[in-house]
């Protein structure tokens, strides 16, 4: 049952990965309706209402969601032991929302950062808003931010503090 439940994870990610990057802002979605026959999204009305979903509320970083759903499906069909799912996952979320947040207070706008980053700043903002205005606080802030989002994603994604260091260190050698 695992095995069958990994390959519909597996499935589930490559349609979520294929509706995310295929994503176009004129197929429907969310709040807007458009004639069926010129969806660009390659898999079609359903794939374009699940990207519109996950890039409103997520933005742009919604293909790790689908990444993540990779993960567990290869975990589960490849038989190996992994606790805390969904904790997992929910680390996954919030990780999504602290980079988007902390994209927002480094202003970048190159793409979409999603809802719930836009509602946390709307928060965080009217609480403190003399962060707003200070490009120093903004800036200590959103590296912590991204600190974090690090530790969550590293901790979803089961990948070892020590393996990231050897990593680190192994990289410095060869510049060095």
């Amino acid at each position: 049952i695992k095995v069958l439940f990994g390959v519909v994870l597996v499935s589930t990610s490559i349609f979520l990965f294929g509706s995310i990057v295929t994503q176009n802002p004129n197929d429907p979605g969310i709040g807007k309706y458009i004639n069926n026959s010129n969806i660009s999204n390659f898999f079609g009305l359903f794939g374009a209402y699940v990207s519109s979903i996950l890039v409103s509320l997520f933005g742009a970083t919604s293909i790790i969601i689908s990444l993540f759903v990779f993960y567990v499906g290869l975990i589960m069909l490849l038989g190996i032991k992994s606790k805390f799912l969904i904790i997992k996952f929910i680390f996954v979320v919030l990780a999504l929302i602290l980079l988007n947040f902390s994209l927002n207070l480094f202003n970048v706008q190159y793409f979409n950062l999603g809802l719930f980053a836009i509602i946390v700043s709307d928060i965080f903002y009217s609480y403190l808003p003399f962060v707003e205005n200070n490009i120093y606080y903004r800036f200590l802030l959103g590296s912590f931010l991204i600190l974090f989002t690090v530790f969550f994603l590293m901790f979803s994604f089961s990948i070892k503090f020590q393996f990231l260091t050897n990593f680190i260190n192994k990289t410095v050698k060869l510049l060095l």
